[in-house]
Protein backbone atom coordinates (compact mmCIF):
# COMPACT_ATOMS: atom_id res chain seq x y z
CA UNK A 1 0.00 0.00 0.00
CA UNK A 2 1.03 3.55 -0.68
CA UNK A 3 2.22 5.35 2.44
CA UNK A 4 2.36 9.15 2.32
CA UNK A 5 4.71 9.27 5.29
CA UNK A 6 7.10 6.88 3.66
CA UNK A 7 7.03 8.87 0.40
CA UNK A 8 7.75 12.15 2.22
CA UNK A 9 10.60 10.52 4.12
CA UNK A 10 12.14 9.22 0.87
CA UNK A 11 11.77 12.66 -0.74
CA UNK A 12 13.45 14.39 2.20
CA UNK A 13 16.26 11.83 2.15
CA UNK A 14 16.79 12.44 -1.58
CA UNK A 15 16.81 16.20 -1.15
CA UNK A 16 19.15 15.94 1.82
CA UNK A 17 21.50 13.68 -0.14
CA UNK A 18 21.52 16.04 -3.12
CA UNK A 19 22.29 19.00 -0.86
CA UNK A 20 25.21 17.14 0.75
CA UNK A 21 26.61 16.16 -2.65
CA UNK A 22 26.38 19.76 -3.85
CA UNK A 23 28.15 20.90 -0.68
CA UNK A 24 30.90 18.33 -1.22
CA UNK A 25 31.40 19.63 -4.75
CA UNK A 26 31.59 23.18 -3.42
CA UNK A 27 34.28 22.13 -0.91
CA UNK A 28 36.23 20.28 -3.62
CA UNK A 29 36.05 23.34 -5.89
CA UNK A 30 37.39 25.59 -3.13
CA UNK A 31 40.25 23.14 -2.49
CA UNK A 32 41.13 23.18 -6.20
CA UNK A 33 41.16 26.98 -6.23
CA UNK A 34 43.38 26.97 -3.17
CA UNK A 35 45.75 24.53 -4.89
CA UNK A 36 46.01 26.92 -7.85
CA UNK A 37 46.61 29.88 -5.53
CA UNK A 38 49.33 27.98 -3.68
CA UNK A 39 51.04 27.10 -6.97
CA UNK A 40 50.92 30.70 -8.16
CA UNK A 41 52.38 31.83 -4.84
CA UNK A 42 55.19 29.26 -5.10
CA UNK A 43 55.89 30.29 -8.70
CA UNK A 44 55.98 33.98 -7.72
CA UNK A 45 58.41 33.22 -4.89
CA UNK A 46 60.63 31.27 -7.30
CA UNK A 47 60.58 34.06 -9.89
CA UNK A 48 61.47 36.58 -7.18
CA UNK A 49 64.46 34.48 -6.11
CA UNK A 50 65.54 34.21 -9.75
CA UNK A 51 65.35 38.00 -10.08
CA UNK A 52 67.49 38.42 -6.95
CA UNK A 53 70.17 36.06 -8.29
CA UNK A 54 70.12 37.72 -11.73
CA UNK A 55 70.51 41.17 -10.14
CA UNK A 56 73.46 39.99 -8.06
CA UNK A 57 75.07 38.47 -11.15
CA UNK A 58 74.54 41.70 -13.11
CA UNK A 59 76.09 43.76 -10.30
CA UNK A 60 79.10 41.44 -10.26
CA UNK A 61 79.56 41.64 -14.03
CA UNK A 62 79.36 45.44 -13.96
CA UNK A 63 81.98 45.61 -11.21
CA UNK A 64 84.29 43.24 -13.13
CA UNK A 65 83.79 45.22 -16.33
CA UNK A 66 84.74 48.44 -14.55
CA UNK A 67 87.84 46.83 -13.05
CA UNK A 68 89.17 44.97 -16.11
CA UNK A 69 87.60 46.71 -19.16
CA UNK A 70 87.30 43.47 -21.22
CA UNK A 71 86.97 43.19 -24.97
CA UNK A 72 83.70 43.43 -26.83
CA UNK A 73 83.65 39.66 -27.37
CA UNK A 74 84.07 38.99 -23.67
CA UNK A 75 81.31 41.47 -22.89
CA UNK A 76 78.98 39.86 -25.41
CA UNK A 77 79.72 36.39 -24.04
CA UNK A 78 79.11 37.54 -20.46
CA UNK A 79 75.87 39.32 -21.37
CA UNK A 80 74.59 36.32 -23.35
CA UNK A 81 75.46 33.93 -20.53
CA UNK A 82 73.73 36.15 -17.97
CA UNK A 83 70.60 36.48 -20.10
CA UNK A 84 70.41 32.76 -20.85
CA UNK A 85 71.04 31.76 -17.24
CA UNK A 86 68.47 34.27 -15.97
CA UNK A 87 65.77 33.10 -18.36
CA UNK A 88 66.49 29.43 -17.64
CA UNK A 89 66.48 30.03 -13.88
CA UNK A 90 63.20 31.95 -14.09
CA UNK A 91 61.55 29.22 -16.20
CA UNK A 92 62.74 26.47 -13.87
CA UNK A 93 61.63 28.39 -10.77
CA UNK A 94 58.19 29.16 -12.17
CA UNK A 95 57.81 25.63 -13.53
CA UNK A 96 58.71 24.08 -10.18
CA UNK A 97 56.23 26.35 -8.42
CA UNK A 98 53.39 25.62 -10.82
CA UNK A 99 54.16 21.89 -10.73
CA UNK A 100 54.17 21.50 -6.96
CA UNK A 101 51.86 18.84 -5.58
CA UNK A 102 49.59 19.64 -2.67
CA UNK A 103 47.43 16.94 -1.15
CA UNK A 104 43.79 17.64 -0.31
CA UNK A 105 44.45 17.07 3.38
CA UNK A 106 47.37 19.53 3.39
CA UNK A 107 45.26 22.11 1.60
CA UNK A 108 42.38 21.55 4.01
CA UNK A 109 44.71 22.23 6.94
CA UNK A 110 45.96 25.40 5.23
CA UNK A 111 42.42 26.60 4.62
CA UNK A 112 41.43 25.92 8.22
CA UNK A 113 44.53 27.72 9.47
CA UNK A 114 43.32 30.78 7.54
CA UNK A 115 39.67 30.28 8.46
CA UNK A 116 39.66 28.73 11.95
CA UNK A 117 35.86 28.85 12.15
CA UNK A 118 35.81 25.71 10.01
CA UNK A 119 37.04 23.89 13.13
CA UNK A 120 38.37 20.73 11.44
CA UNK A 121 35.19 20.08 9.45
CA UNK A 122 36.82 20.68 6.03
CA UNK A 123 39.62 18.28 6.97
CA UNK A 124 36.99 15.71 7.78
CA UNK A 125 35.41 16.23 4.35
CA UNK A 126 38.83 15.91 2.64
CA UNK A 127 39.59 12.75 4.62
CA UNK A 128 36.18 11.16 3.98
CA UNK A 129 36.04 7.74 2.34
CA UNK A 130 32.69 7.02 0.81
CA UNK A 131 29.66 8.92 2.02
CA UNK A 132 29.62 9.30 5.79
CA UNK A 133 26.23 10.30 7.30
CA UNK A 134 28.05 12.39 9.91
CA UNK A 135 29.90 14.39 7.21
CA UNK A 136 26.69 14.71 5.18
CA UNK A 137 25.09 16.34 8.19
CA UNK A 138 27.58 19.22 8.50
CA UNK A 139 29.06 19.59 5.00
CA UNK A 140 26.33 22.02 3.82
CA UNK A 141 27.34 24.41 6.58
CA UNK A 142 31.01 24.12 5.55
CA UNK A 143 30.06 24.88 1.94
CA UNK A 144 28.11 28.00 2.98
CA UNK A 145 31.11 29.30 4.93
CA UNK A 146 33.49 28.63 2.03
CA UNK A 147 31.22 30.53 -0.36
CA UNK A 148 31.94 33.65 1.72
CA UNK A 149 35.72 33.02 1.69
CA UNK A 150 38.41 33.58 -0.98
CA UNK A 151 40.98 30.97 -1.96
CA UNK A 152 43.46 33.77 -2.70
CA UNK A 153 43.61 34.58 1.00
CA UNK A 154 44.93 31.14 1.92
CA UNK A 155 48.59 31.24 0.75
CA UNK A 156 50.86 32.69 3.42
CA UNK A 157 52.26 36.13 2.60
CA UNK A 158 55.29 35.37 4.76
CA UNK A 159 56.55 32.94 2.13
CA UNK A 160 57.03 35.93 -0.19
CA UNK A 161 58.66 38.24 2.35
CA UNK A 162 62.16 36.77 2.33
CA UNK A 163 62.58 36.44 -1.46
CA UNK A 164 60.94 39.84 -1.89
CA UNK A 165 63.39 41.58 0.44
CA UNK A 166 66.28 39.67 -1.17
CA UNK A 167 65.18 40.83 -4.63
CA UNK A 168 64.82 44.41 -3.41
CA UNK A 169 68.30 44.39 -1.86
CA UNK A 170 69.88 42.85 -4.96
CA UNK A 171 68.16 45.40 -7.21
CA UNK A 172 69.37 48.31 -5.06
CA UNK A 173 72.90 46.87 -5.14
CA UNK A 174 72.86 46.52 -8.93
CA UNK A 175 71.53 50.07 -9.33
CA UNK A 176 74.23 51.40 -6.98
CA UNK A 177 76.99 49.66 -8.95
CA UNK A 178 75.55 51.04 -12.19
CA UNK A 179 75.43 54.59 -10.82
CA UNK A 180 78.98 54.31 -9.47
CA UNK A 181 80.15 53.01 -12.85
CA UNK A 182 78.43 55.89 -14.66
CA UNK A 183 79.97 58.44 -12.32
CA UNK A 184 83.48 57.00 -12.53
CA UNK A 185 83.76 56.02 -16.20
CA UNK A 186 80.73 57.05 -18.28
CA UNK A 187 82.46 56.46 -21.62
CA UNK A 188 83.49 52.95 -20.62
CA UNK A 189 79.97 52.24 -19.41
CA UNK A 190 78.63 53.24 -22.81
CA UNK A 191 80.98 50.76 -24.48
CA UNK A 192 80.01 48.09 -21.95
CA UNK A 193 76.30 48.59 -22.68
CA UNK A 194 76.86 48.43 -26.44
CA UNK A 195 79.25 45.44 -26.05
CA UNK A 196 82.09 47.12 -27.94
CA UNK A 197 85.86 47.02 -27.51
CA UNK A 198 87.84 49.49 -25.47
CA UNK A 199 89.98 51.85 -27.58
CA UNK A 200 93.61 50.83 -27.88
CA UNK A 201 96.43 52.83 -26.34
CA UNK A 202 97.18 55.93 -28.42
CA UNK A 203 100.31 55.68 -30.59
CA UNK A 204 103.19 58.05 -30.04
CA UNK A 205 103.60 60.80 -32.60
CA UNK A 206 106.78 60.59 -34.69
CA UNK A 207 109.05 63.47 -35.69
CA UNK A 208 109.29 63.74 -39.47
CA UNK A 209 111.25 66.97 -39.99
CA UNK A 210 112.67 69.94 -38.08
CA UNK A 211 113.27 73.33 -39.68
CA UNK A 212 115.58 75.17 -39.82
CA UNK A 213 117.61 72.49 -38.08
CA UNK A 214 121.12 73.70 -37.25
CA UNK A 215 121.21 77.47 -37.76
CA UNK A 216 123.28 80.57 -37.09
CA UNK A 217 121.52 83.44 -35.36
CA UNK A 218 122.87 86.88 -34.60
CA UNK A 219 123.40 87.64 -30.93
CA UNK A 220 120.10 88.71 -29.37
CA UNK A 221 118.12 87.27 -32.27
CA UNK A 222 115.26 84.78 -32.15
CA UNK A 223 114.94 81.46 -33.87
CA UNK A 224 111.64 80.20 -35.26
CA UNK A 225 111.45 76.41 -35.25
CA UNK A 226 108.88 74.30 -37.09
CA UNK A 227 108.42 70.58 -36.48
CA UNK A 228 106.60 68.19 -38.77
CA UNK A 229 105.20 65.08 -37.09
CA UNK A 230 103.00 62.09 -37.84
CA UNK A 231 100.12 61.65 -35.42
CA UNK A 232 98.72 63.85 -32.71
CA UNK A 233 101.32 64.34 -29.96
CA UNK A 234 100.35 64.22 -26.32
CA UNK A 235 103.44 66.24 -25.35
CA UNK A 236 105.63 68.47 -27.54
CA UNK A 237 108.27 71.00 -26.48
CA UNK A 238 111.71 72.51 -27.21
CA UNK A 239 114.61 72.64 -24.76
CA UNK A 240 117.14 75.46 -25.23
CA UNK A 241 120.45 74.07 -23.94
CA UNK A 242 123.58 76.10 -23.07
CA UNK A 243 126.65 74.99 -25.01
CA UNK A 244 128.47 74.40 -21.70
CA UNK A 245 127.66 70.82 -20.70
CA UNK A 246 127.94 71.74 -17.04
CA UNK A 247 125.08 74.20 -17.33
CA UNK A 248 122.56 71.86 -18.92
CA UNK A 249 120.46 72.20 -15.75
CA UNK A 250 119.78 75.80 -16.89
CA UNK A 251 117.93 74.58 -19.97
CA UNK A 252 114.90 76.67 -20.96
CA UNK A 253 111.71 74.84 -21.90
CA UNK A 254 109.59 76.24 -24.71
CA UNK A 255 106.26 74.57 -25.58
CA UNK A 256 105.52 73.66 -29.18
CA UNK A 257 102.15 74.88 -30.38
CA UNK A 258 100.04 73.17 -33.02
CA UNK A 259 99.65 75.34 -36.10
CA UNK A 260 97.98 72.70 -38.26
CA UNK A 261 97.55 68.94 -38.35
CA UNK A 262 101.05 67.47 -38.16
CA UNK A 263 102.71 70.91 -37.89
CA UNK A 264 104.11 72.37 -34.65
CA UNK A 265 106.00 75.61 -34.12
CA UNK A 266 107.75 77.63 -31.41
CA UNK A 267 110.06 80.63 -31.14
CA UNK A 268 113.24 80.30 -29.11
CA UNK A 269 114.03 83.28 -26.85
CA UNK A 270 116.80 85.76 -27.58
CA UNK A 271 120.17 84.03 -27.90
CA UNK A 272 123.18 85.68 -26.27
CA UNK A 273 125.59 82.77 -26.57
CA UNK A 274 126.14 79.56 -28.44
CA UNK A 275 123.41 77.05 -27.63
CA UNK A 276 121.74 73.88 -28.81
CA UNK A 277 118.10 72.96 -28.80
CA UNK A 278 116.26 69.70 -28.47
CA UNK A 279 112.91 68.74 -29.97
CA UNK A 280 110.89 66.42 -27.73
CA UNK A 281 107.67 64.86 -29.07
CA UNK A 282 106.06 62.04 -27.04
CA UNK A 283 109.43 60.82 -25.82
CA UNK A 284 111.19 61.10 -29.18
CA UNK A 285 114.18 63.44 -28.94
CA UNK A 286 116.33 65.24 -31.52
CA UNK A 287 119.25 67.49 -30.53
CA UNK A 288 120.35 70.23 -32.90
CA UNK A 289 123.09 72.84 -32.64
CA UNK A 290 121.85 76.34 -32.85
Amino acid sequence: MFSLAHALESLLRTVSGSEADLARRTCARFVRRTRAAQRVSAALAGATRAWALASLAAASLLALDLAFAPSGRARAAAASSLAAASVLLALVSVGRGMGRRFSDRWLARSIEARFPELDGRLLAVASERGRSPAVSAFVPGVARELERASALAVPSRRALHRPGFAALGATVLAASVLLAYERRAPAQLGRAVTLTDEPGAPLDAKIIAVRPGAARVAEGGHLDVEVGCAGVPREAKLLLLPADQGRRADAVEVPLEARALGRLAATLPALVEDAAYQVLVDGARITLIG
